[in-house]
């Protein structure tokens, strides 16, 4: 008995069924990724703190400053893995290379966490997702805010003045992952656009409970 085969019209059904299908599930699998990503940006941010206490422990309390490279005051000696020492998207954008690695907020470098008597060390952000860069319209600066590279080791945040041009960048949904000096972790949102000199950037200052210079 000859079996009746699908017709091209079937055939075609069944494709779009499964296209809509697929466009349906696919923004819901981005997502996922994105947040499995976050997360363990966090989780490095956090071994990242804790090789930092131990570093403090080892050095009467202090961290080291932004300008004595300061990745590898912590590799390999306190973290074994460079891959820790940056945000997970760059490790699965480019395995092994120097992008995407974790900036230090100047303005708290240097800063003794242990005994150092610093009362906001639970508000004031340390290191995290860097850096941007000013641009000259809005638009860019958005892309560029959450999409930044970086370029290496040792980048730093200068947050002292609108007139430096590096700030967190919010890669993760339009925030940014940050240490905090007392070792926790989150994420922050970004901040309202800035314009300097003709120049447009954004970044999170004026966010509550969120501080970029320790008080004693």
């Amino acid at each position: 008995m000859k079996t009746k085969g699908f017709t091209l019209i079937e055939l075609l059904v069944v494709i779009a069924i499964i296209a809509i299908l697929a466009a349906m599930l696919l923004p819901a699998l981005n997502r996922a990724q994105q947040n499995a990503l976050k997360a363990s940006c966090l989780s490095n941010l956090k071994q990242v703190g804790l090789a930092f206490h131990m570093y403090a422990q080892d050095w009467d309390g202090f961290t080291p400053a932004y300008n004595t490279r300061w990745h590898s005051r912590l590799h390999p000696t306190y973290i074994s893995n460079r891959e820790t020492l940056r945000c997970s998207i760059g490790t699965k954008k480019y395995p092994g290379s120097t992008n995407y690695f974790f900036c230090m907020n100047t303005g708290a470098s240097g800063v003794r966490l242990i005994g150092g008597g610093v009362r906001n060390m639970s508000t004031c952000i340390f290191v995290g997702d860097g850096y941007s860069v000013y641009q000259s319209t809005e638009a860019a600066a958005y892309t560029n805010a959450t999409t930044s590279t970086g370029s290496g080791y040792d980048d730093n945040w200068y947050m002292g003045s609108y007139g430096y041009a590096y700030h967190p960048v919010y890669r993760h949904n339009e925030k940014a992952n940050v240490l905090f000096l007392d070792g926790h972790v989150d994420s922050i949102p970004m901040g309202p656009v800035y314009v300097a000199g003709g120049q447009y950037h954004f970044c999170s200052y004026g966010v509550s409970g969120i501080d970029w210079s320790p008080t004693y």
